[in-house]
């Protein structure tokens, strides 16, 4: 609902994470990805955007 409601923040969140935190949430996505891409398939798109990762 973030990523529909509030444009942008997702991605402005990730952005400002440090470089290792960043790094960590890249390899985390796989889970995150398995557990939310059904209900929440905007939200994984704006968390791919924000963290650079591949789709």
């Amino acid at each position: 609902m973030l990523a529909e409601q509030r444009p942008g923040d997702i991605e402005d969140a990730c952005q400002a994470l440090p470089s290792a935190a960043r790094a960590k949430a890249r390899g985390a996505l796989s889970f995150v990805k398995s557990l939310l891409q059904d209900a929440h398939p905007a939200a994984i798109e704006a968390l791919q955007a924000g963290l650079g990762a591949k789709a």
